[in-house]
């Protein structure tokens, strides 16, 4: 990885950090559902919600230094969206660990597009300790 890259990653969530969480302030803590998956899905489409996993599969491997710009940026506009893709992408590595790199479905398959989230929210209607795969 270039020396200069985690630069340009922080430079990308600090420009997501501004258009997408800062100018929405005031609307981030009423829940709605649909942006919060609008959020995530952005996200996703900027390789975030992947960082832990190999580009083998799928993922977008970065160093130390970028995926703490990550988690500085998203931290510095939303503590909550923060925790929750260090919650996701920390799940997501333990779990391939532990599947020597074979992800059970439904998740190997809703990972091939990183567009699903291994975290709770106030909005989920099942409050459980169990997962479900929204994809």
């Amino acid at each position: 990885m270039p020396r200069d890259e985690h630069l340009m990653v922080r430079e990308t969530l600090r420009g997501f950090r501004s258009r997408r969480i800062e100018a929405q302030w005031d609307r981030l803590n009423a829940p709605d559902r649909a942006r919060l998956d609008a959020l995530w899905a952005e996200l996703s489409d900027l390789g975030v919600t992947a960082f832990a996993q190999p580009e083998t599969s799928g993922g977008v491997e970065l160093d130390a230094r970028s995926r703490f710009a990550i988690a500085c940026e998203l931290g510095a506009g939303c503590p909550s969206l923060a925790f929750t893709l260090i919650s996701h992408v920390t799940a997501l590595a333990l779990l391939y660990e532990a599947s020597q790199g074979q992800l059970p479905e439904p998740i190997a398959g809703a990972s091939s597009t990183s567009r699903f989230a291994f975290a709770g929210s106030v909005l989920d209607r099942q409050p459980d300790t169990s997962f479900v795969v929204r994809s």
